[in-house]
């Protein structure tokens, strides 16, 4: 019996693979339009009746980052509905503080359209939701057959997705607005959410561990005014070495400061001898949560990486994104008095060194960051 089952999953999936992404969809998009008749739907009314939601979150961490203030605005519009989170295990913890609401996850391993813990997933959504929302743009055939399972009267999603009857109600990005993170606030807002601001707030556990680590680290806690973080490893990896010297030293000219690297999101490559010979208190990875209360401590953050910028936004934290000048449209809604985007062509040169000391002498840059939140509050476990 086992053998004459494995043979059907391999026999589908052989199928699939010969029909393509585009034919399989169209093959699977008969079948499910034949069984399951979607209702007529009306929004925003229909929207009044949902007392549970299903979030599929994206795949990618940086997409994931760009999608929070969409999110948190999600989350304001339904806060009292039950809401679950369906994202790969590491997204976890970018989720895990929304109050009223749990998280169901899975290893990329397993989402496969015949594996049997995607089949197991299945059961857990099915018949439980009056909404689900698909937050991945492009989603493939296993998330866009989990979508259909739920079963959920109303199914929406992007429409780059374009994956009818799987999803019944898709929208477009509102390309009038400059930022990524904006544009895609354009579906909380179709569905009725206010324009939130996303913050993130941080429990006193996790900073309480944060500042253990700064101590042995022997980096000061009760004055973090003082603390400048910079992502050494992305400025390694992306820029010359004389560059990223050149900025160190002259980083290190400003009073009273404690200049520290990142050690990255849970793990990192290892960086270079010259970099960890540059007299820089290097940190070890660390977890969501306290990479976030780490943010929330310092003075100013300097980084190029999209996804640690976006986290010091969602923080109201002070921070400069070293960009080229093409990305600054898609990740910088323009300079705010926390918030600094350098732009620079091919590569960053020494007057896009003399701006980032510009800006971190700027008394504004300067003072603490609270790391208060606006509701809807994340409390994030260590």
């Amino acid at each position: 019996m086992a053998y004459k089952t494995n043979y059907i999953i391999r026999f589908k999936k052989y199928l699939l693979k010969t029909l393509g992404d585009d034919r399989s969809k169209k093959l699977l998009s008969r079948y499910f339009t034949n069984i399951h008749k979607l209702p007529d739907i009306s929004l925003p009314s229909d929207l009044e009746n949902v007392k549970s939601l299903l979030i599929i979150l994206p795949l990618d961490m940086m997409e994931l980052t760009l999608q929070m203030k969409n999110l948190s605005m999600l989350m304001s519009r339904f806060g009292d509905c039950k809401t679950v989170f369906l994202c790969e295990e590491n997204l976890a913890p970018f989720v895990s503080g929304f109050q009223n609401s749990e998280t169901i996850t899975f290893q990329p391993e397993e989402k496969d359209l015949f594996s049997p813990e995607w089949k197991k997933l299945y059961s857990e959504v099915s018949d439980l939701f009056d909404l689900c929302v698909m937050l991945e743009k492009n989603p493939d055939l296993s998330l866009l057959m989990l979508a259909a399972k739920t079963n959920a009267p109303i199914r929406v999603g992007y429409k780059k997705g374009n994956c009818s009857p799987f999803l019944n109600v898709c929208f477009n990005q509102n390309e009038t607005e400059k930022t990524i993170s904006e544009r895609n606030c354009f579906l909380a807002s179709t569905l009725g959410a206010k324009n939130k601001k996303a913050n993130w707030s941080i429990s006193k556990t996790t900073t309480e561990a944060l500042k253990q680590v700064l101590k042995e680290h022997s980096l000061p806690v009760s004055s973090s005014s003082s603390l400048i973080g910079i992502d050494l490893y992305f400025l390694s990896q992306n820029f010359e070495k004389g560059w990223v010297e050149d900025l160190i030293k002259e980083i290190k000219k400003i009073p009273d400061i404690h200049l520290y690297s990142f050690g990255g999101i849970n793990s990192q490559a290892p960086l270079p001898s010259w970099a960890r010979e540059s007299g820089i208190k290097i940190l070890p990875p660390l977890s969501v949560p306290r990479t976030t209360a780490l943010i929330a401590l310092s003075r100013t953050i300097i980084t190029g990486k999209t996804t640690l910028f976006g986290m010091c936004s969602l923080l109201s934290a002070t921070a400069i994104g070293i960009f080229e000048e093409e990305e600054l449209r898609f990740y910088c809604k323009g300079t705010t008095s926390k918030l600094k985007g350098i732009g620079y062509c091919n590569s960053p040169d020494h007057s896009t060194i003399e701006k980032i000391i510009l800006f971190l002498n700027n008394p504004v840059s300067k003072k603490k960051t609270s790391g208060k939140a606006a509701a809807p509050k994340l409390k994030k476990k260590q």
